[in-house]
């Protein structure tokens, strides 16, 4: 199992940090539109374990012809300044099939979310702007020393931070029910 290191921090507008990314030389890589799921069992097993598991859609924002299906289960979080934990990571081919599958072995839909994914890269740091209906975050994810470093380098100190999960920041933020940019949107 691998280990995810991440920071967010919550900023105001990505043009300042755009800037910064460029002056650190990172590379934008892409952007895309995501549609996740989160799962969980009837009795909520895997949120009382601080355990996920996601289906994430993601479509390319600048390129249409770009699409990828992810399958995501997350140990629970380490404690620390950044978030860690273990995760596990499989392409899936068809990102209904898998929706399909996972409820037939038992899985339900726990919540949706959407959000604008802007990638960059420094090196094997990823540097994600990620725009969601209740607002702008930065998520920085590499090796540890490298998140640290990267997150000084654009001029982002410990005390900004984030380590929670967009499912609690939302709720944080007041956000109720599913976390989507159209509230009409429905389906898988």
């Amino acid at each position: 199992m691998a280990v995810e290191n991440e920071v967010k921090v919550c900023v105001d507008s990505f043009s300042d940090v755009r800037k910064r990314l460029v002056r650190i030389k990172a590379k934008h890589v892409l952007t895309v539109r995501e549609r996740n799921i989160l799962y969980d069992t009837g009795a909520g097993e895997l949120r009382r374990e601080d355990m996920g598991l996601r289906l994430r859609d993601e479509v390319g924002a600048d390129d249409m012809s770009f699409r990828r299906v992810t399958l995501t289960v997350k140990g629970p979080t380490m404690k620390g300044v950044m978030k860690r934990r273990g995760e596990f990571e499989v392409r899936a081919s068809c990102f209904k099939g898998a929706h399909e599958l996972l409820c037939a072995i038992g899985f339900h839909k726990a919540l949706v979310y959407e959000k604008v994914r802007e990638m960059w890269a420094l090196g094997k740091t990823e540097v994600c702007l990620d725009t969601l209906p209740f607002g702008l975050y930065v998520e920085i994810e590499g090796e540890e020393k490298d998140v640290f470093s990267t997150a000084k380098g654009m001029g982002f100190v410990r005390a900004q931070f984030i380590t929670l999960n967009y499912f609690d920041l939302a709720r944080k933020a007041g956000v109720r029910g599913d976390i989507l940019f159209d509230s009409a949107a429905g389906g898988v």
